[in-house]
């Protein structure tokens, strides 16, 4: 009679590993991958006092919603595969592990099972409540200087949300009203002050005392075009940045960079700039920067700026109606607009417009058939322009490339209205091509695209000009392929002009 009961024993021994390691692989691996993302979301967003400065208002949401997760996480996670590192290891043991999981299933259950929810919500607490108390001691310490009086009313602002911070963590603890009182005290006495000064701060104008080289209004405006061309990665205001107006700050151009024999191959310029945001149309963000020439053995004072950057701290708020509309701002006043690339400026002002009246006399000679056929009153202007269409083409591209090679070498910003430029090349080639390869033999009438046929060589004694010469005549097929998009061209340039003539008139406001 022993023999069966020892047998059944023996089976159930052999089976029972079996049932244990029975889990359901797919459950398994959506458990495994979540657990394993609520310890990285916790490593990453909840252990750093940088990400609780960043957080701000969002932390307390953030904590509860990830706290509500993980509690339910790991009581499932118990349930279904065991409170011990070694049953987890063991109810896993062939599930292949997820692929955006970096963690096997027994280290991201102990990394998970050493997380103290409740002594982490209080180390959040704890330093909430430092950042406040030493944004508050910063307040009470700083010099109030004019320039200064934004950033003590920021250190209230910031003690005053970091202690509401601190209460929104800790909504059943006590001592937190006294603290924001005292902050909110802080805030109340700093904000008027900060009022006062932000109307009376007003714009410095070009240094008086500048030695040169260089003329201070070229100098702002190339500072204004240069930045306006280069994006700002990060400025210290939380906003988009658009240079408006710049001045010469400094008394003299200082050697950046050297020789080891003591040859400079690089000099900075201090500027003063302000710029435009989106939140407050009102607001400007004046900045001391320093504008830097290419390094270069060999290098002189002056432009082309090449590189950018700003004084740490040394920025501050101002009334947009103090500063000075347009680039240059010698005294506060000025010419000049809002400064868009190089295109900013009166200069700029004069090639934008230059290049908006090339691409409208282009296009109404590349689109004179549809322009005919839609526009009839448009004929007689088409004809005129027509009749010169060769001339009109090479002239059209001239404007084009001089418009490229003037962002290219003065501003090194090749991108800056490209397309446009483009545009004006290759409409002006399609244009002149029957100019450029010999003349009147395969001139299509004037306002019409040429055809395959009209590109042909002309016949002897047909009236065949000389010649082309080599560079156009072996670049014979490119041209006849630029000439057969000739209406497309005239179109895109119409618009392209249109566009650039209204953007043009901006510099006027």
């Amino acid at each position: 009679m022993m023999k069966p009961i020892c047998l059944c024993g023996v089976v159930i021994a052999l089976i029972a590993p079996v049932a244990i390691a029975a889990v359901d692989v797919s459950q398994a691996q959506k458990d495994w991958q979540n657990l394993a993302e609520l310890v990285t979301q916790f490593q990453q967003e909840f252990m750093s006092r940088s990400n609780i400065e960043k957080k701000g208002d969002t932390l307390p949401d953030e904590w509860n919603e990830w706290r509500t997760r993980f509690e339910q996480a790991m009581a499932e996670f118990k349930e279904r595969y065991g409170a011990t590192a070694g049953e987890v290891t063991q109810a896993f043991e062939g599930v292949q592990r997820p692929l955006d999981v970096a963690m096997p299933a027994d280290q991201a259950f102990m990394v998970a099972s050493g997380i103290d929810v409740a002594a982490q919500q209080k180390q959040l607490v704890d330093a909430a409540m430092d950042l406040g108390r030493e944004s508050y001691t910063k307040w009470k310490n700083l010099d109030a200087a004019p320039t200064k009086m934004e950033l003590k009313v920021d250190y209230a602002q910031r003690a005053l949300n970091y202690f509401g911070l601190a209460k929104k963590l800790d909504p059943e603890g006590s001592g937190y009203d006294e603290f924001l009182a005292q902050a909110q005290a802080a805030y109340d006495e700093s904000y008027p002050e900060w009022e006062k000064v932000l109307k009376e701060l007003t714009w410095p104008g070009h240094n008086p005392d500048f030695a040169g080289p260089g003329d201070p209004d070229e100098l702002a405006q190339a500072a204004v075009e240069y930045l306006s061309g280069n994006k700002w990665t990060k400025p210290e205001y939380d906003d988009e940045h658009i240079p408006i107006a710049a001045c010469v700050r400094g008394k003299d151009w200082e050697v950046y960079k050297k020789t080891a024999l003591g040859e400079p191959t690089q000099y900075s310029l201090d500027m003063f700039v302000a710029f435009q945001g989106t939140k407050d149309p009102k607001i400007a963000y004046a900045y001391e920067m320093v504008l830097y020439t290419r390094e270069e053995p060999g290098v002189e004072k002056g432009l082309p700026f090449r590189y950018g950057n700003s004084r740490q701290y040394a920025k501050y708020k101002m009334l947009m109606e103090n500063v000075p509309k347009g680039a240059r701002s010698g005294g506060g006043g000025a010419a000049g607009g809002g400064g868009a690339r190089p295109t900013s400026g009166f200069s700029g002002f004069l090639w934008r417009l230059i290049l908006a009246v090339a691409l409208l006399a282009g296009g109404l000679v590349g689109a004179a058939p549809l322009l005919k056929k839609q526009v009839p009153a448009l004929a007689g202007l088409c004809d005129t322009l027509g009749a010169s269409r060769g001339r009109l083409g090479i002239v059209v591209a001239a404007v084009g490339a001089l418009c490229f090679l003037r962002a290219l070498v003065l501003y090194f910003s090749p991108l800056t209205d490209l397309l446009p430029q483009a545009v004006a090349i290759l409409l002006g080639l399609a244009l002149a091509k029957d100019t450029l390869l010999g003349g009147a033999a395969g001139a299509s009438p004037a306002g019409e695209a040429p055809s395959d046929e009209a590109a042909a060589e002309p016949a002897e004694g047909e009236g065949a000009p000389g010649k082309p010469a080599g560079f156009v005549a072996r670049h014979r097929g490119l041209l006849e392929g630029i000439a057969r998009h000739e209406l497309r061209l005239g179109v895109a340039s119409l618009f392209l002009g249109i566009v650039h003539l209204l953007l043009a008139g901006l510099w006027l406001f």
